[in-house]
């Protein structure tokens, strides 16, 4: 038993830390230099990261492979002593947040989701994520019909709602009399016949089959669906934001639960505050910065759900606060080497940012004895 007037063990404080570059090489730190001046200009950048989900579902469906895609600047609560551990594979430059401020900033703590080793990584977990995309979906097509329905106002609602055959072999609807026309793909129609293969689509006259209700009929149920609720296209961004905070606990080839012991925070893309996007797509002159930056890198090419496309074209921007303050501008401290400290000084004071500088071989001298425990200890350095 402790005695109250026994001295008492205090742990030391934790912190956010953003550890960059992520990539190694012989101009790392270079690199490292131009990321922190980007991130001065412009506010930190939130990349895109694959992440794939096995659906097995209900005989006779065959197993269905899902893409999830989250958009994120990430950050790792450590004790300050863990941190040079850290930056062995995370990068030897940090922005260090208090874990409060970071809060403000809309930063959110990974939703860490386990895969089964006995049945191809599919469980509980990956089953949520799966049915998730389905609700997205789901959202995205309520969107759309939403939209139709209202696109030609009161002066047509009494139109019929119109179905043709599409010229790729989907289904076309159409409002009598007006121009508006929402697709099915082909695609879509075939998706639901390999997950259901007893499903037939529609039997369509060539010259229209009318669905029974009007365009006026149409967005009264669909606006009664919505009733007293955001609007489903809200709905849809806040699924596409969630897809960017689940984290598998390990990848397949690293050792189980590193993912899970890196304790990782995120900023994230599509969220909105009064109805304000948070974050912007990279375009325009930072997208050029960032192709000079890492060509190899941002250039690559991957396969998202809207196709294939360079990884540049997927990132967003996050510059800061609602009231336009600078992400950084709220940073505890920039942390470098030490042969660096004076140009990261000189950067941040031209930039317009009052941000201490502290070096990462100040933080290794002051730690203590012995090796830290930190997530890097046991997670395969990123490429």
């Amino acid at each position: 038993m402790v005695s109250d007037d026994q001295p008492q063990r205090t742990s030391p404080p934790r912190y956010m830390y953003h550890n960059f570059p992520r990539r190694a090489g012989a101009d790392a730190e270079r690199k490292a230099i131009e990321i922190l001046s980007l991130i001065i200009e412009h506010g930190l950048l939130l990349t895109p990261e694959i992440e794939r989900w096995v659906d097995e579902k209900t005989p006779p469906s065959p197993p269905e492979e899902y893409i999830s895609v989250g958009r994120r600047c990430c950050f790792t609560e450590l004790a300050e002593h863990e941190l040079p551990k850290h930056a062995e594979y995370f990068g030897k430059f940090a922005l260090e947040f208090e874990p409060r401020i970071l809060c403000d900033l809309h930063a959110m703590p990974v939703f860490y989701v386990p895969r089964t080793s006995d049945s191809n990584g599919y469980g509980i977990g990956p089953a949520l994520i799966t049915q998730l995309a389905h609700v997205q979906e789901m959202l995205g097509r309520l969107t759309k019909f939403l939209e139709f329905a209202r696109s030609v106002g009161n002066a047509h609602a009494s139109a019929p709602v119109i179905a043709h055959p599409s010229a790729d072999g989907g289904v076309a609807f159409t409002i009598a009399g007006t121009t508006s026309t929402l697709n099915i793909p082909r695609g879509m129609l075939e998706q639901a016949k390999k997950k259901n293969p007893s499903f037939r689509p529609p039997v369509l006259s060539p010259s229209g089959t009318q669905l029974g209700t009007t365009a006026g009929g149409l967005a009264s149920i669909l606006n009664t669906l919505t009733l007293g609720l955001h609007e489903p296209k809200v709905l849809t961004g806040t699924v596409q934001a969630l897809a960017s905070l689940f984290y598998s606990t390990e990848r397949p080839d690293d050792p189980f639960l590193s993912h899970y012991r890196q304790r990782e925070w995120r900023i994230i893309s599509n969220m909105k505050r009064r109805d304000v996007d948070l974050s912007q797509r990279v375009s325009g002159e930072l997208r050029k910065q960032l192709v000079e930056l890492d060509r190899q890198f941002f250039e690559r090419e991957l396969q998202f759900p809207s196709g294939l496309k360079p990884l540049v074209d997927e990132c967003h921007v996050f510059r800061g606060d609602s009231a336009g303050r600078m992400a950084l501008s709220f940073a505890r401290r920039v942390i470098c080497p030490a042969i660096h400290r004076t140009e990261v000084e000189s950067l941040l004071r031209d930039g317009g940012m009052n941000v201490p500088v502290a070096t990462m071989e100040e933080i290794a001298d002051h730690a203590p004895g012995g090796e830290p425990t930190t997530a890097a200890s046991s997670a395969r350095p990123p490429t």
